[in-house]
This record gives structure tokens, C-alpha cells and sequence, in this order.
């Protein structure tokens, strides 16, 4: 290694000398450059190379392929798709304040004001009155009336979809019993004047009643006041409490319990008090083309007990063009001194209250084809205790109210099409067959109605008419003789239209029993005949 090292330090000397003797031998002398130095490569032979392919394998080769099956164990999220953003339409500003008056013939005037709105959205409260009144007596004596009415009601948001509701309602109606003869009697307005005052306090607990998930159920409690110029009042309580929940998903199960306790303390100062309470329980079976309800009422009243049915079967024929049902349905209604007098404020004050039980038998079609959606029903009810009205022995231009067993063959229909897009007509025909055990007619009611209603927009729907019809048999009537008599055929036709000046004001006018038929509802006691009234109306 030594002498490696010793040999190549000899040879970097000799080389570094050799290059310093070169140095010094040309630098004083100089080269010339005769020519340029050509390099060229000599001629050879070009070698031909033609490729080609190999021969062709023509004999058959298999190839087996073996793969293990594996168990794919990944699971694949759903995608999550995403809406693209599409800029809504601005919605319509909110109007929260209506205002409306108007005057008309005979001695009309007419009022309304309302206002709604929401505190921080969980209280939605409101509040409105409605003032009507209208004096015919220089045609018809103490022919007069006045309707006043005041609510204030609120509601809390305790979730989404789920609301403490409650509502405070006083109406007061004022009527006279005008129907004598002018010619033979006359009477001091006070002498002939009823007045009705009622105060409603309703509230309830409202929430979603077909969520299939969970359990449905909503409670409420009611309390009415009502009484008459004469001292009579009554004094009611209604409550309910429902549950419903979904087996599978589709079939509703439910269960309602109601209560409803009235006492009625007339003028003559004797007591009388109605007080029901109902459990109902009730089952749906739903199918691709039929539904099946089945349940019952059961319900204490009277001191008694009466366990009556609910069955109802529907069934889809035609798609929602044509749907076939039927049931029975058994029940008890209350005909207590608010509901007796809401339909005649006629009565007398101290009329006997009492329960009406009922079973219904019907069946029916009801569908939609095209803009058509009509209904047609047709049954027989029996019913125990009907109520019926006859003029009173001790106050002739005053009602009582009576009572019959009867059998009762009816035929109702109800349609509503839609044409041209703003044009709209509904109707409705009511005929009644009524086979009484006791009285020779349905005192005071009647048989065959028809209600006709047609709107119509235009000019941008600025522009709604109103045209309004409604038709009932001569009633029949038994008078103080025991002589038995038919009123007057009952029709009315009346026209409205309202013209939007704006989004905020407006015009109204309504024309009523245009065909002038004093036509009497109850004995004596005809209608104002043709009368008219006009206004505006705001929003803001």
C-alpha cells in the first residue's frame, strides 16, 4: 500500500514537469495555420434488414381463470342531494288591520273592524267586532233588529305545530216580536222586545292529529253564558280529551271522551239541566281501495245509558272520480236553550230542553272529475224526539217548542265546479220525507231547501261578483184554532260585488231579496223584503 501511495506521488511530479517544460519552450515562438483540418469517413457497405413476422400458432389454448368469491362488506351512504337555489316569489305583504262600513235601506248601517299580528312568533293574538242594525218600522211596526259582536283571542307556541289556544266571544242580538196585525194591534218597542246575550270562553290544546309516528292527543274546555231579556239563563260546560295512535303505521286507533253539562234556570225561575258524557272509541282499517271505520258512542245522559254504533265502510270505484260509501251512526244531541233559540229567537222563555237520540242509515257517492266535485247522499234516520215549533197558547206571537217520534227518508247533494278559471258555482238540495207517530207535520220545518251560489273575477280580479239563491217549501204551520195552514213559498235572490281600488281600499254593495217576497219563515213574522246596503273597506 506504502509503495502504491509512493509510485503515484512520482508520477504527479513528472507530469507537472513535463507540462512546465512545454510552457517555457513555446512562449517565445509562434504557429501559423496553413489549412483548415477536414475529417471524412470512408465509404462502406449498406446492410438490407427486411423484418417479418413470426409464423402463426395455430394450435388452441385454454386459460382457466378461478376466482374466490369474497363478502363485500362496504356499505354505500345515500347521495346527498341538494336543492339548486331558485330565488322565490316575494310573497304578498300581510294586511293585519280590516276595517268595513256601509249604509243602506231600510235604516242600515253596518261596521266591522279587525286587527292580527304575532309577538316574537310565539303568541299570534287578534281582536274584532261586527255592528249590524236595520229599522223597517215604517213599514212594518217594530219591525227592528241589532247584532253586536266582540272577540279578542289568542294563541302560544309551545312547539312547532303544537299551540295553547284560547278565545273570548260576546255577542248580543236584539229582535222584537213584530209578528201581529198593525191594523188591529200596536205595541210599545219595549213591550215587544227580546234580547239575547251570550259569552263564550273557549280554550284548548291543539297538536298534530296524523303523525304516524307518535302518539296524537288534544285536550279543550268551554264555557258559555246565556240569557234573554226575561230573566231566563243558562249556564254550560263542554270538555274533551282525545288520543290516537297509528298501528302499523296506517290503521288509526283513537279514543275520545266528551262532556257536556248545561243548567237552565227559566224566567218562571224553574231549573232544568242537561248532562252528557260520551266515550268514543274508534278503529280505521286502511286498504289500497277501501276503508273501514268501526266504533261507538257511549254515552250516559237522562240517567240512563245508550250504547250506540259508528261503522262506516268507503270504497274507491274510480279513482277519486267516483267513491262509494255507507254507515250507520247512532248519537245524542242536546236541545238546550242557546241551541232552541239560535234557531228561533222567537221562543218562548221558559220552553222544556231536553236530548234528541238518533241512528242514521246512509250511503252515498262523492268524487271530483274534472273542475267538479260533488257529493250525493241518502238515507233514513230515526230519530226519538225531533223538535218542532208551534205558536204558544199563553204568548201568541211567541213559539213553543214540542217533540215526535219520527222516521225521516232524506236526499241531499252538494256540488261545486269551477269554469273559465274565475267563475265559481256551488249547490245544495236538501229533500226531506218526514212520518211522524204523534203530529200530522213537521211544524215549522221544512222539507225541501236549495241553496244556490255563483262568484265571478274580473278586471284582473279586482272586480267579484256575488249572486246568491235560496229556495224552501211553504212550511206548514198550526195556528191557535188547531187549524192547520201552509206559509208562503220561501225564495231569495241576492247580488254582491266588491272592486279593489287598490291593495288597501276598496267598495262594497249588497242587494238582498231582490224579487221583493215577503215571504214568512215563522208564522207572522215576513222578511224586510228588498233592501240595500253599501260601503268601503281598508286594509292595512
Amino acid at each position: 500500500m506504502t509503495k502504491y501511495i509512493f509510485n503515484t506521488i512520482i508520477l504527479l511530479f513528472a507530469f507537472v514537469a513535463f507540462i512546465n517544460a512545454q510552457d517555457d519552450k513555446l512562449e517565445s515562438e509562434s504557429v501559423e495555420i496553413i489549412k483548415n483540418f477536414e475529417a471524412q469517413l470512408a465509404e462502406s457497405d449498406k446492410l438490407d434488414i427486411n423484418p417479418s413476422l413470426p409464423p402463426v400458432d395455430s394450435s388452441n389454448r385454454v386459460v382457466s381463470y378461478q376466482i374466490n368469491a369474497q363478502p363485500m362488506l362496504i356499505n354505500y351512504p345515500a347521495p346527498d342531494i341538494k336543492p339548486i337555489a331558485m330565488k322565490s316569489d316575494d310573497l304578498p305583504q300581510v294586511k293585519n288591520t280590516f276595517v268595513k262600513g256601509g249604509a243602506g235601506i231600510p235604516n242600515q248601517y253596518y261596521g266591522e273592524a279587525s286587527h292580527f299580528g304575532n309577538i316574537l312568533d310565539k303568541v299570534d293574538f287578534g281582536a274584532g267586532a261586527t255592528y249590524h242594525r236595520a229599522n223597517n218600522s215604517e213599514r212594518i211596526e217594530n219591525q227592528k233588529f241589532i247584532n253586536t259582536d266582540a272577540f279578542l283571542q289568542g294563541a302560544y307556541n309551545i312547539k312547532e305545530d303544537i299551540y295553547l289556544q284560547s278565545k273570548v266571544n260576546f255577542r248580543e242580538q236584539i229582535d222584537h216580536f213584530f209578528g201581529y196585525d198593525n191594523e188591529l194591534f200596536t205595541f210599545s218597542e219595549e213591550d215587544v222586545r227580546q234580547r239575547f246575550r251570550t259569552l263564550d270562553i273557549s280554550n284548548a290544546y291543539i297538536s298534530p292529529e296524523n303523525d304516524i309516528d307518535k302518539l296524537n292527543y288534544g285536550a279543550s274546555i268551554d264555557y258559555y253564558n246565556h240569557r234573554d231579556f226575561y230573566g231566563s239563563r243558562e249556564n254550560g260546560i263542554a270538555f274533551s280529551a282525545k288520543a290516537k295512535k297509528f298501528l302499523k303505521r296506517e290503521h288509526p286507533v283513537g279514543l275520545e271522551i266528551i262532556g257536556d253539562l248545561s243548567s237552565f234556570k227559566d224566567s218562571t225561575d224553574v231549573k232544568q239541566s242537561l248532562n252528557n258524557l260520551t266515550f268514543r272509541p274508534t278503529a280505521s282499517f286502511h286498504a289500497e281501495k277501501f276503508k273501514v271505520l268501526i266504533g261507538g258512542n257511549l254515552i250516559f245522559h237522562d240517567s240512563t245509558f245508550s250504547a250506540l254504533p259508528i261503522v262506516e265502510v268507503i270504497a274507491n270505484i274510480a279513482g277519486n272520480k267516483l267513491v262509494a260509501f255507507a254507515g250507520w251512526e247512532g248519537n245524542v244531541e242536546k236541545n238546550s236553550f242557546r241551541t232552541l233559540t239560535e234557531y228561533s229567537p222567537y221562543l218562548v222563555s221558559n220552553p222544556n230542553i231536553f236530548n234528541t237520540k238518533y241512528n242514521d242509515y246512509y250511503g252515498g257517492l262523492k268524487g271530483k272529475i274534472k273542475s267538479v266535485s260533488y257529493v250525493v247522499r241518502g238515507g233514513l234516520k230515526d230519530v226519538d224526539r225531533l223538535p218542532l215549533y208551534v205558536q204558544s197558547l199563553g204568548e201568541p206571537l211567541r213559539f213553543d217548542v214540542i217533540d215526535d217520534a219520527t222516521q225521516i227518508i232524506y236526499i241531499e247533494a252538494t256540488a261545486e265546479v269551477t269554469l273559465l278559471e274565475k267563475l265559481q258555482i256551488s249547490g245544495a238540495f236538501t229533500k226531506s220525507f218526514f212520518e211522524l207517530e204523534n203530529q200530522e207535520h213537521p211544524w215549522h220545518l221544512p222539507s225541501l231547501e236549495v241553496n244556490l251560489n255563483a262568484k265571478y273575477k274580473l278586471l284582473n280580479d279586482k272586480l267579484a261578483i256575488r249572486a246568491d239563491f235560496y229556495a224552501a217549501n211553504p212550511i206548514a204551520n198550526i195556528s191557535l184554532e188547531s187549524t192547520i195552514e201552509f206559509l208562503n213559498t220561501l225564495y231569495d235572490l241576492s247580488l254582491g260585488a266588491e272592486y279593489n281600488i287598490n291593495d288597501s281600499i276598496g267598495v262594497w254593495v249588497d242587494v238582498n231579496n231582490i224579487t221583493s217576497r215577503n215571504y214568512e219563515r215563522w208564522r207572522g213574522y215576513r222578511t224586510f223584503g228588498t233592501n240595500f246596503m253599501g260601503g268601503f273597506y281598508l286594509r292595512f
